[in-house]
């Protein structure tokens, strides 16, 4: 298994380069790959080798990389089926309280214009499937989403047919 985590920005820095690297190094997820969408050809290689890209909608866009969440890369990444985690990137420091607000940025401002509910299930899988958890503790925490995910969904309102 390769490094867990390599950063790339949108900013066309050298740091774009670390797409490379992560593609080589075997990477089991990019942090912070906005630059994924200007080179096709690691964005083939990372998505043969299901390697996700993280998206931080909150942080970038207190950073001010992104003006409009519904403009950032990773839209175009999602609206392709490529596999994206939505991660917090240091909340305390943006005064964000977990990770919820950045799933609901990243539903609500990233995700298609069809995003729905299986959208914001597909995202918490990946983020739970993609973790540096344990194998075992992956399982538990799979098993404890699915529980407490059937029960939303059990208590949605029903509309008439």
């Amino acid at each position: 298994m390769g490094p867990s985590i390599t950063k790339s920005d949108w900013l066309g820095t050298s740091i774009d380069r670390n797409l490379l690297d992560a593609l080589i190094l075997n990477s089991t997820r990019i942090g912070h790959g906005f630059a994924l969408t200007k080179y096709p050809a690691v964005w083939a290689g990372s998505w043969k080798k299901n390697i996700p890209t993280e998206a931080c909608p909150i942080s970038n866009q207190v950073l001010k990389l992104v003006s409009d969440s519904q403009n950032h890369p990773a839209a175009v990444l999602m609206a392709t089926g490529y596999t994206m985690v939505i991660s917090s990137d240091d909340p305390a420091v943006f005064g964000a309280k977990g990770l919820p607000y950045d799933f609901y940025k990243g539903f609500i401002g990233i995700g298609e214009m069809e995003a729905a509910l299986r959208t914001l299930k597909q995202l918490a899988v990946n983020s739970i499937k993609f973790s540096t958890l344990l194998d075992i503790d992956k399982k538990a925490a799979m098993k404890t989403w699915e529980e407490i995910g059937d029960k939303f969904v059990a208590n949605l309102p029903r509309w008439p047919k």
